[in-house]
Parts: C-alpha cells; structure tokens; sequence
C-alpha cells in the first residue's frame, strides 16, 4: 500500500526528478520559495516556469502555481491550477482547500460551498474546510447554517479564538445583539487585541 501511494505522488509530481541526478527541479522549487518569501510572488512563478512546461499536468507544481497566483490576486490563474491539482489527484483536499481560497476572494460563495461541503465529506471536523465553509455561507446570508458550522467546531475546539468570533458576528448580523454581545467579550478575554471584537465592544472608543 505504501508503496502505491509512493508511486502515485511520483508520478503526479514533478518532483519525481528529484530521485534522479536531474537537479533543476530542486533548484527552482528553492528559487520559487526564496521569492515567495520576500513576497516577490511573480518571480516565484516565474522560477518554475519550466516545470510547469515540462510538467503541466502534475500535481504539485500546479498547487504551488496555485498558492502563488492567490498570493499575486490573480485569482482566476489560482483556480484553474488548483482545479489541475485535482484533476491530477480527486482525492485531494489540500488542492480543494486551496481552491476555496480564490473562491472566497471572488466572492464566489455558492462554488465556495459546493467545494468545502466536498472537504467535509471526507473529513467532517477539518479545520480549514469549516472555517472557509462558514465564510462562504456567510457570504449568502446562510445565518443559521453558517451558525451550525461554528458550533460543531466549538463543540470540538471550545476557545478556538477564530469561531467564536465568527458565532458572534453571526449573531449580530441576526440582531443577536446579546449574545453576540457575550461572545465578543469571550473572545477579548482569550484574544484583547482582536480587532473584531475590540470593534463591536467600542474599546477604541473609549
């Protein structure tokens, strides 16, 4: 079993060549990252423009292209690189992790949903998948289930700081003014400076 996985990842990758004496591959991952680094986003995917020549299809020189085309705005690049990943591997949820990234920042909740609710299935309690589902609920206005997904993940991570500030801003956009109210202090004790709830609490104000 190993070692099919192995071959897999071989086989999808272009780093495959880095069990070989070939070591180009290797050096422009490395010049991709120092760039990206330095936030020079598109030199970084420049570094690996030949990979990807050379390797259009492979898994992971198209989730780096996409990672990186989300870093420079270029959220319409970003998408189809992920989308390529998981083409390359379906099973992926990094790639669909990702993916939803581009999609949240186009405001392209309804696909962004689609794509989490596929996370969940494999994985219920992912962190990244429910916190990025609950946003694009949000997004269409999808309150209480945007609320649903904040308490199954409080249930399991109760001073998670991120969630609870979600439920309370759920609350609020409810006119919840009270319990959001509670939520938001809870969140300044675990967190003082979140500017969330400094916000809605008016401390700047004072």
């Amino acid at each position: 079993m190993k070692h099919g996985l192995l071959a897999t990842l071989l086989l999808c990758s272009a780093l495959a060549l880095a069990a070989s004496d070939d070591t180009w591959v290797t050096d422009a991952y490395h010049r991709s990252l120092a760039y990206e680094r330095v936030q020079k986003y598109d030199d970084a995917m420049k570094a690996l423009a030949a990979v990807l020549e050379r390797y259009p299809e492979a898994y992971t020189v198209n989730l780096r292209m996409g990672w990186l085309h989300y870093l420079a705005g270029h959220h319409a690049n970003a998408r189809k690189h992920y989308r390529q990943a998981i083409k390359a591997v379906p099973a992926s949820l990094e790639a669909r992790l990702g993916l939803l990234l581009p999609l949240l920042a186009q405001h392209d909740y309804g696909r962004a949903e689609q794509v989490a609710t596929q996370v969940l299935r494999t994985d219920l309690y992912n962190y990244y998948g429910n916190l990025r589902l609950l946003l694009a609920l949000k997004g269409q206005k999808k309150y209480e289930a945007a609320r649903t997904v904040a308490e199954r993940m409080l249930a399991v991570y109760p001073a998670d700081v991120r969630f609870l500030a979600e439920l309370a801003a759920v609350h609020a956009l409810q006119g919840q003014t009270d319990e959001a109210t509670r939520l938001y202090h809870a969140v300044f004790i675990l967190d003082p400076e979140n500017p969330a709830a400094r916000r809605y609490l008016k401390l700047d104000d004072k």
